[in-house]
Protein backbone atom coordinates (compact mmCIF):
# COMPACT_ATOMS: atom_id res chain seq x y z
CA UNK A 1 0.00 0.00 0.00
CA UNK A 2 2.07 2.94 -1.25
CA UNK A 3 -0.79 5.42 -0.90
CA UNK A 4 -1.94 6.74 2.43
CA UNK A 5 -4.63 4.69 4.12
CA UNK A 6 -7.58 7.00 4.72
CA UNK A 7 -9.31 6.47 8.08
CA UNK A 8 -12.22 8.55 9.37
CA UNK A 9 -13.84 9.22 12.74
CA UNK A 10 -17.58 9.68 13.22
CA UNK A 11 -19.60 10.36 16.34
CA UNK A 12 -21.41 13.01 18.35
CA UNK A 13 -19.82 16.27 19.40
CA UNK A 14 -17.98 16.02 22.69
CA UNK A 15 -17.14 12.30 22.57
CA UNK A 16 -13.44 13.07 22.07
CA UNK A 17 -12.76 12.38 18.39
CA UNK A 18 -10.37 15.32 17.98
CA UNK A 19 -8.66 14.46 21.26
CA UNK A 20 -8.03 10.93 19.95
CA UNK A 21 -6.44 12.31 16.78
CA UNK A 22 -4.34 14.85 18.70
CA UNK A 23 -3.10 12.21 21.12
CA UNK A 24 -2.25 9.74 18.36
CA UNK A 25 -0.64 12.13 15.88
CA UNK A 26 0.92 14.76 18.13
CA UNK A 27 1.15 12.99 21.52
CA UNK A 28 -0.67 15.77 23.31
CA UNK A 29 -3.98 16.29 25.06
CA UNK A 30 -6.09 19.35 25.80
CA UNK A 31 -9.51 19.42 27.42
CA UNK A 32 -10.79 21.99 24.94
CA UNK A 33 -10.23 22.29 21.21
CA UNK A 34 -11.61 25.10 19.08
CA UNK A 35 -13.52 23.35 16.34
CA UNK A 36 -13.79 24.74 12.84
CA UNK A 37 -16.47 23.79 10.36
CA UNK A 38 -14.94 21.60 7.71
CA UNK A 39 -12.66 18.59 7.60
CA UNK A 40 -9.36 18.27 9.42
CA UNK A 41 -6.71 15.84 8.16
CA UNK A 42 -3.69 14.54 10.04
CA UNK A 43 -0.94 12.23 8.81
CA UNK A 44 0.79 9.52 10.80
CA UNK A 45 2.38 6.10 10.33
CA UNK A 46 1.32 2.80 11.85
CA UNK A 47 3.59 -0.21 12.23
CA UNK A 48 1.96 -3.61 11.73
CA UNK A 49 4.06 -6.80 11.65
CA UNK A 50 7.26 -4.74 11.44
CA UNK A 51 6.04 -2.86 8.38
CA UNK A 52 5.18 0.83 8.37
CA UNK A 53 1.97 2.06 6.73
CA UNK A 54 1.24 5.75 6.09
CA UNK A 55 -2.26 6.76 7.13
CA UNK A 56 -4.32 9.92 6.83
CA UNK A 57 -6.90 10.52 9.55
CA UNK A 58 -10.01 12.54 8.72
CA UNK A 59 -11.91 14.29 11.50
CA UNK A 60 -15.34 15.84 10.89
CA UNK A 61 -14.20 19.04 12.62
CA UNK A 62 -17.58 20.32 13.75
CA UNK A 63 -19.75 19.07 10.90
CA UNK A 64 -21.37 16.58 13.26
CA UNK A 65 -23.22 19.38 15.06
CA UNK A 66 -25.44 19.62 11.97
CA UNK A 67 -25.81 15.80 11.66
CA UNK A 68 -24.40 16.19 8.17
CA UNK A 69 -21.00 15.09 6.92
CA UNK A 70 -19.71 15.98 3.47
CA UNK A 71 -19.68 13.16 0.92
CA UNK A 72 -16.02 13.90 0.20
CA UNK A 73 -15.30 12.71 3.74
CA UNK A 74 -16.10 9.17 2.61
CA UNK A 75 -14.29 9.18 -0.76
CA UNK A 76 -11.65 6.41 -0.87
CA UNK A 77 -12.07 5.74 2.84
CA UNK A 78 -10.55 2.45 3.99
CA UNK A 79 -11.77 2.29 7.59
CA UNK A 80 -14.04 4.17 9.98
CA UNK A 81 -14.08 4.65 13.75
CA UNK A 82 -17.53 5.18 15.27
CA UNK A 83 -16.86 6.92 18.58
CA UNK A 84 -19.05 7.32 21.66
CA UNK A 85 -18.39 8.39 25.23
CA UNK A 86 -18.49 5.70 27.90
CA UNK A 87 -20.32 8.05 30.27
CA UNK A 88 -23.00 9.05 27.76
CA UNK A 89 -25.66 6.53 26.75
CA UNK A 90 -27.15 8.89 24.19
CA UNK A 91 -23.86 9.04 22.30
CA UNK A 92 -23.98 5.25 21.87
CA UNK A 93 -27.60 5.40 20.71
CA UNK A 94 -26.57 7.90 18.05
CA UNK A 95 -23.86 5.53 16.79
CA UNK A 96 -26.55 3.66 14.86
CA UNK A 97 -27.43 6.90 13.04
CA UNK A 98 -23.77 7.52 12.21
CA UNK A 99 -23.44 3.96 11.01
CA UNK A 100 -26.50 4.31 8.77
CA UNK A 101 -25.12 7.57 7.35
CA UNK A 102 -21.83 5.85 6.63
CA UNK A 103 -23.39 2.87 4.85
CA UNK A 104 -25.64 5.14 2.80
CA UNK A 105 -22.66 7.03 1.38
CA UNK A 106 -20.09 4.28 0.72
CA UNK A 107 -19.88 1.32 -1.61
CA UNK A 108 -20.72 -1.54 0.76
CA UNK A 109 -19.25 -4.09 -1.64
CA UNK A 110 -15.81 -2.80 -0.61
CA UNK A 111 -16.39 -4.25 2.87
CA UNK A 112 -14.92 -1.24 4.66
CA UNK A 113 -14.20 -2.13 8.31
CA UNK A 114 -15.95 -0.33 11.15
CA UNK A 115 -14.41 -0.18 14.62
CA UNK A 116 -16.50 0.95 17.59
CA UNK A 117 -14.62 3.09 20.12
CA UNK A 118 -15.80 3.74 23.66
CA UNK A 119 -13.81 6.82 24.66
CA UNK A 120 -13.25 8.65 27.97
CA UNK A 121 -12.38 5.50 29.88
CA UNK A 122 -10.63 7.73 32.42
CA UNK A 123 -14.05 9.00 33.59
CA UNK A 124 -15.19 5.52 34.58
CA UNK A 125 -14.21 4.98 38.21
CA UNK A 126 -15.60 3.15 41.21
CA UNK A 127 -16.96 6.46 42.46
CA UNK A 128 -18.58 7.30 39.12
CA UNK A 129 -21.31 4.77 38.39
CA UNK A 130 -22.45 6.54 35.24
CA UNK A 131 -21.35 4.14 32.53
CA UNK A 132 -22.90 2.74 29.39
CA UNK A 133 -23.74 -0.89 30.33
CA UNK A 134 -21.38 -3.45 28.79
CA UNK A 135 -24.22 -5.75 27.74
CA UNK A 136 -25.78 -2.96 25.66
CA UNK A 137 -22.43 -2.28 23.99
CA UNK A 138 -21.96 -5.99 23.20
CA UNK A 139 -25.47 -6.16 21.76
CA UNK A 140 -24.79 -3.14 19.53
CA UNK A 141 -21.55 -4.70 18.28
CA UNK A 142 -23.25 -8.02 17.57
CA UNK A 143 -26.34 -6.55 15.89
CA UNK A 144 -24.25 -4.42 13.54
CA UNK A 145 -21.54 -6.99 12.69
CA UNK A 146 -18.76 -4.76 13.99
CA UNK A 147 -15.44 -6.67 13.95
CA UNK A 148 -13.81 -4.81 16.83
CA UNK A 149 -14.77 -2.80 19.91
CA UNK A 150 -12.10 -1.03 21.94
CA UNK A 151 -12.19 1.28 24.96
CA UNK A 152 -9.85 4.26 25.00
CA UNK A 153 -8.81 7.33 26.92
CA UNK A 154 -7.10 10.13 25.05
CA UNK A 155 -6.51 11.92 28.35
CA UNK A 156 -4.65 8.98 29.92
CA UNK A 157 -3.33 7.68 26.57
CA UNK A 158 -5.02 4.29 26.92
CA UNK A 159 -5.37 2.08 23.82
CA UNK A 160 -5.03 5.01 21.40
CA UNK A 161 -2.12 3.50 19.46
CA UNK A 162 -3.69 0.05 19.71
CA UNK A 163 -6.93 1.28 18.13
CA UNK A 164 -5.14 2.52 15.01
CA UNK A 165 -2.87 -0.52 14.82
CA UNK A 166 -5.86 -2.85 15.01
CA UNK A 167 -7.73 -0.84 12.39
CA UNK A 168 -4.81 -0.90 9.93
CA UNK A 169 -4.33 -4.63 10.57
CA UNK A 170 -7.98 -5.30 9.71
CA UNK A 171 -7.72 -3.17 6.55
CA UNK A 172 -4.58 -5.00 5.40
CA UNK A 173 -6.13 -8.43 5.98
CA UNK A 174 -9.33 -7.52 4.16
CA UNK A 175 -7.47 -6.04 1.20
CA UNK A 176 -5.26 -9.14 1.06
CA UNK A 177 -8.35 -11.35 1.11
CA UNK A 178 -9.94 -9.35 -1.71
CA UNK A 179 -6.71 -9.55 -3.73
CA UNK A 180 -6.51 -13.32 -3.24
CA UNK A 181 -10.12 -13.69 -4.35
CA UNK A 182 -9.42 -11.68 -7.50
CA UNK A 183 -6.39 -13.87 -8.26
CA UNK A 184 -8.52 -16.99 -7.83
CA UNK A 185 -11.06 -15.64 -10.31
CA UNK A 186 -8.31 -14.83 -12.82
CA UNK A 187 -6.81 -18.32 -12.46
CA UNK A 188 -10.18 -20.02 -12.92
CA UNK A 189 -10.91 -17.89 -15.97
CA UNK A 190 -7.53 -18.72 -17.50
CA UNK A 191 -8.03 -22.43 -16.85
CA UNK A 192 -11.41 -22.31 -18.56
CA UNK A 193 -9.94 -20.50 -21.55
CA UNK A 194 -7.06 -22.99 -21.88
CA UNK A 195 -9.11 -26.15 -21.43
CA UNK A 196 -10.35 -28.01 -24.58
CA UNK A 197 -13.98 -27.41 -25.30
CA UNK A 198 -16.04 -30.35 -24.21
CA UNK A 199 -18.06 -32.24 -26.78
CA UNK A 200 -16.61 -30.17 -29.60
CA UNK A 201 -16.72 -32.01 -32.95
CA UNK A 202 -13.59 -31.58 -35.03
CA UNK A 203 -14.83 -33.49 -38.09
CA UNK A 204 -17.81 -33.10 -40.31
CA UNK A 205 -19.88 -36.28 -40.09
CA UNK A 206 -22.18 -35.28 -42.89
CA UNK A 207 -22.31 -38.05 -45.59
CA UNK A 208 -23.43 -35.88 -48.41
Amino acid sequence: MANKIKIGLLGDMGVGKTCIVQRFCFHKYRDLYESTIGIEMSDQEVVVDNQSYPIQIWDTAGQERFRSVSRVFFNDIKGIFIVFSLDNMESLNHCKDWLDDFYSLVDQSKNIPVVLVGNKLDLITDENNVRVPEDIIKKFVSNNDIPLYIETSSKKDINIDSAFQEMVSIIIKRNLHISEKKNEIVEITQEQENSPRSNQQTTNDCSC
